[in-house]
């Protein structure tokens, strides 16, 4: 209410209000809807149009098989190998210098923020991986890592590359 005063609109002339989906049941956010509407009746609220678009986008890539065995693959290489183990993000640091990141089921962007920069050094990652079996000191790190090399096939790079464009 205070940025509408500071802005000298008046609340009379709102004909909706939207949030971000997400930060909705935030209880700053709760009670400016309401006070909102208690102002002007007519100001409906909107579902925001982008957080639903988001919401579609994480939807359609958890439908298909072959796309949701492609993000567990992404999401593996992050959280359930390298971040796992300090020695193993160690390693893997030395070769990039720069983070590869996990993603999120609810929020697209962090889908992209992950892809990115997996696919700007697959390369390394995969040379990483196959120092790892090669040099192995234990079962757990040989046998993941030589999971996650026979995941990187031509179909995971080909997709890679797909969703680096969205």
């Amino acid at each position: 209410m205070k940025k509408l005063q500071d802005d000298q609109l008046d609340i009379q002339d709102a004909r909706g209000q939207g949030y971000d989906n997400g930060a909705i049941w935030q209880e700053n956010i709760v009670e400016s809807k309401h006070e909102f509407k208690k102002k002007n009746n007519l100001a409906l609220y909107i579902p925001c149009a982008s957080h639903c678009l988001n919401l579609a986008g994480v939807h359609s890539a958890s439908i298909n098989a072959e796309m949701k065995h492609f993000f567990e693959t992404v999401e593996s290489i992050f959280k359930t190998f390298f971040s796992r183990s300090t020695s193993r993000w160690t390693t893997l640091m030395k070769t990039l210098k720069v983070s590869l990141k996990g993603h999120s089921d609810t929020r697209w962007s962090s889908k992209s923020n992950a892809i990115k920069p997996l696919c700007t050094h697959i390369k390394e990652v995969y040379g990483v991986l196959k120092n790892m079996i090669a040099n192995s000191l234990n079962a757990e790190t040989y046998s993941s890592a030589q999971s996650l090399l026979k995941n990187i096939n031509l179909t995971f790079l080909f997709y890679l590359d797909v969703w680096k464009q969205i």
